[in-house]
């Protein structure tokens, strides 16, 4: 729990969860012949499990972690890689 929760800025965080590298995953795609570029969405998606890899290479979070990344976005039906 955060004691400072209202004077912290993990309500913005949150909502940004995969964005930062979403943007470029987004980006590139309208770049690669013959491929439909991405919609923002599945950018995300994807950018939430780059995200989760970088955190358990930081030792911030488990290889289980890592997994459930992977398993609930792609049973949502959206691109993990």
């Amino acid at each position: 729990t955060l004691i400072h929760y209202k004077e912290s800025d993990f309500n913005e965080m949150v909502p940004q969860y995969g964005h930062a590298i979403a943007h470029a995953i987004e980006h590139l795609s309208f770049h690669v012949a013959g491929v439909s570029p991405l919609l923002h969405g599945e950018a995300v998606a994807i950018g939430m499990c780059v995200t989760a890899e970088i955190a358990l290479c930081l030792g911030i979070c488990n290889k289980n972690t890592v997994d459930e990344h992977y398993d609930y976005i792609s049973k949502a039906g959206l691109p993990v890689f």
